[in-house]
């Protein structure tokens, strides 16, 4: 009997947590030096330059971390501050940044949803003052509504993609533990396991195609 070498199961899940690790802290420097960059240009009375940089610190979002949520904060605070002085440009510039980030943020699902909904009901009031017609020819508050649903992965799709990934992994790790021998039948546990990584991964496949 020759046994498939345990050390490749080890093998493969080093990469998988050395590869997130490094991508983990890759995106969270981003999210860091952007929010910087967008603070000390609101310190310098760049609001434009600013909007833009926390609007890119939001964008790369990791769970639990401290950089979008201080750069959601500073562009909440600049939408109520230009909203306050009558400035309806630039408060629609920071909802709209709000709106954009969270929207696109590298993420399964839409981070702070509760911010963006806020976002999306102040950009379709300022639209209404300003009576301004979206491209769809909805009227502010529907586009507001469609806004807010238009976005985000399915919790349904979010599950199949993390346990399709979670599963497709673990059957992995039990198939380089199976033993074969030359020249014999398949076992069925092997055909079995290999079963089940195929419908594991082709699980995790609909939900990134579909979620």
């Amino acid at each position: 009997m020759n046994a498939v070498p345990g050390r490749f199961a080890y093998g493969v899940a080093a990469v998988i947590i050395t590869a997130t690790v490094i991508l983990g802290v890759r995106v969270i420097g981003t999210s860091r030096a952007e929010r910087i960059l967008g603070e000390e240009a609101l310190e310098a009375g760049d609001t434009r330059l600013a909007i833009t940089h926390l609007r890119r610190a939001i964008r790369w979002y990791v769970p639990f971390t401290s950089h979008p949520r201080a750069a959601l904060k500073s562009l909440r605070w600049i939408a109520k501050d230009a909203e306050s002085r009558g400035d309806t440009d630039e408060a629609l510039q920071a909802w709209r940044a709000i709106h954009a980030g969270l929207s696109s943020a590298r993420s399964l699902w839409v981070p702070h949803k509760g911010a963006r909904d806020e976002a999306d009901d102040h950009i379709a009031a300022l639209m209404a003052e300003r009576q301004e017609i979206p491209a769809s020819g909805l009227s502010a508050v529907e586009q507001a509504a469609v806004m807010k649903k238009g976005f985000g992965i399915h919790w349904l799709g979010a599950l199949a993609v993390l346990g399709g990934f979670a599963a497709w992994v673990f059957a992995l790790v039990r198939l380089s533990g199976q033993s074969t021998q030359a020249g014999m039948p398949m076992r069925t546990s092997t055909f079995r396991w290999r079963v089940f990584a195929a419908v594991a991964l082709g699980v995790f496949m609909l939900g990134l195609w579909f979620g």
